[in-house]
């Protein structure tokens, strides 16, 4: 997936669940790749975000859009940054993108504010 393809699916998953879907308010949980719905759930998982019951994370939502979902990313704890990375060796720039994306739901933002900031990461970077 390249920065492009990257942005596509962000936006198209922004459009599914809606601007203002907050996975996780108040930034008060921890965010998962899938749902509890899902059975790689992560056995470990603490507190996870209210959002979890019925939705996967806004990453993990556009790494299934891009048909990179493994079973091992599905029921990891790790940051998007070392899952682009290292788990699916992706460029720099997506990285970033979808690490910004990351940050800013994990701290409470919703669907739509998280794809503002990472948008802008990567007007910032001019990829």
């Amino acid at each position: 997936m390249n920065i492009t393809e990257a942005i596509e699916h962000a936006r198209a998953d922004v459009a599914e669940v809606g601007e203002g879907f907050v996975y996780n308010p108040g930034g008060e949980g921890c965010c998962f790749y899938v749902s509890q719905q899902d059975p790689r759930f992560p056995r470990i998982a603490r507190n996870p975000a209210s959002g979890s019951g019925t939705h996967a994370c806004q990453v993990g939502r556009i790494l299934v859009r891009a048909g990179l979902m493994t079973d091992e990313i599905a029921s990891s704890t790790l940051f998007a940054m070392r899952v682009a990375l290292v788990y699916l060796g992706l460029d720099d720039d997506v990285a970033y993108f979808l690490n910004e994306i990351q940050n800013a739901q994990d701290n409470g933002a919703s669907a739509g504010e998280a794809l503002a900031k990472g948008l802008r990461i990567v007007a910032h970077t001019g990829r």
